[in-house]
């Protein structure tokens, strides 16, 4: 008899989350201590665990006893694993700036790590495992971010509009007329100046941005371009000194609405800034980080990996599906559900995971007992479930992969 099991998650705290955001999508009181993440899955760090004939265990441990039915087939054959990690994401504060390696980069930068000795735990690792780590995050508040280059012209531009075109010699590979070949000259040079050197440069590009903030409040420019020199100022006070303080002069800042997606896939170079969103990643856990954080920054590795090329942040499209929205990258498959006072029918056969963000309702798989919902509840579906009917009136996301 096909059946849904009922999640309980782990909250990740992590400095830059949020005391209100996951709390109110959970019904209680504010946290004493900021919420980052809510996950959602089979993770070894922090796994779901499950209800099973009134008891609850964890998500690993059934998938374990039941890989077929949980997984599928050919999912079970594979590393028997469920092979993503659906989160609920709220950031109070920026995170690092990052990118993620493609598949390849993965398992040879884990292989040369395992063969050095490096513990898989170890502070210092950049490979955790040898998978990519691509990202889907669907916004459910405003929420900006980082992400890609932008072209060269527009870096040198505003680097000059803060005096640090003498400052910074190689601002002059951004003239060269090819765009991938001008950044990555630039950047990398950039990126390994050496740190006092760095801290030494930002104070008069500070005290410029100061002077733009200030122009732009006496109403005197009130062009949306201007918002980069404040993520300036935010990250100077944040992070004094960091490299990474420039970074919204050279990558794209963008704000998702609510209902918008982004994909963010192997190297490109990143941040998430401030917001609340539904994010479906592999699981994985390999980050390079470049800056705006006390964790390990390896330079030299992170270069390795990026792409430099100018890529603006296109929302992806979604596709209009039975209930909703359908948005889809690299394998991942995360969809934006809303009943209204009706009933839904969904097709099954994959292991998915649901999350109800709004409303309350009824699923029903064909057991004897359909499951009721409300905001904050969420459910794995198994490979087993041919089908899913959704009655009453929310808003969920229902998170999987293509295979």
């Amino acid at each position: 008899m096909p059946a849904l099991f009922a999640l309980r998650n782990p909250v990740r705290n992590y400095s830059w989350g949020s005391r209100t955001a996951i709390a109110s999508l959970l019904g209680r009181p504010p946290a004493t201590e900021p919420e980052a993440e809510l996950w959602m899955g089979a993770h070894a760090q922090a796994p779901s665990k499950v209800s099973v004939d009134g008891d609850w265990m964890s998500l690993r441990t059934l998938l374990r006893e039941r890989p077929e039915e949980i997984l599928g087939a050919n999912l079970a054959e594979g590393e028997g694993e469920l092979p993503y990690l659906f989160k609920v994401l709220a950031a109070d504060e920026p995170l690092s700036i990052q990118a993620h390696p493609n598949r390849e980069q993965a398992e040879r930068g884990c292989r040369r790590e395992d063969d050095l000795g490096i513990p898989r735990d170890a502070p210092h690792r950049n490979y955790r495992d040898s998978r990519p780590k691509p990202e889907i995050l669907c916004a459910l508040t405003p929420f900006s971010i980082l992400r890609g280059f932008r072209p060269p012209e527009e870096i040198y531009r505003r680097f000059a509009r803060l005096g640090l075109i003498e400052r910074l010699p190689e601002c002059r590979e951004l003239a060269d007329g090819d765009p991938r070949r001008a950044l990555e000259s630039f950047f990398r040079t950039y990126m390994s100046r050496p740190a006092e050197e760095v801290a030494a440069i930002l104070p008069p590009a500070i005290e410029r941005c100061q002077e733009l903030a200030a122009k732009k409040q006496r109403g005197q420019d009130q062009r949306p371009q201007q918002q980069p020199y404040r993520w300036v100022l935010d990250f100077a006070e944040r992070h004094p000194g960091d490299r990474g303080v420039l970074s919204p002069l050279i990558l794209h800042l963008h704000k998702l609405r609510p209902g918008e997606a982004i994909h963010t896939g192997p190297g490109i170079l990143h941040a998430y800034l401030r917001g609340v969103g539904m994010e479906l990643m592999t699981s994985s856990d390999n980050v390079l980080r470049g800056g705006l954080t006390p964790k390990h920054v390896d330079v030299p590795e992170l270069l390795k990996v990026l792409r430099f090329e100018p890529l603006p942040p296109r929302p992806l499209r979604p596709a209009f599906d039975v209930g909703g929205r359908r948005f889809e990258a690299d394998g991942l498959v995360l969809e934006a559900i809303e009943v209204s006072g009706n009933t839904i029918d969904l097709k099954g056969g994959r292991a998915n995971i649901l999350f109800c963000t709004r409303g309350e309702g009824e699923l029903d798989v064909g057991s004897p007992t359909p499951k009721n919902f409300s905001q904050g509840d969420s459910f794995l579906v198994p490979a087993t479930v041919d089908s899913l009917r959704i009655t009453g009136d929310a808003a969920l996301f229902r998170a999987g992969v293509t295979a």
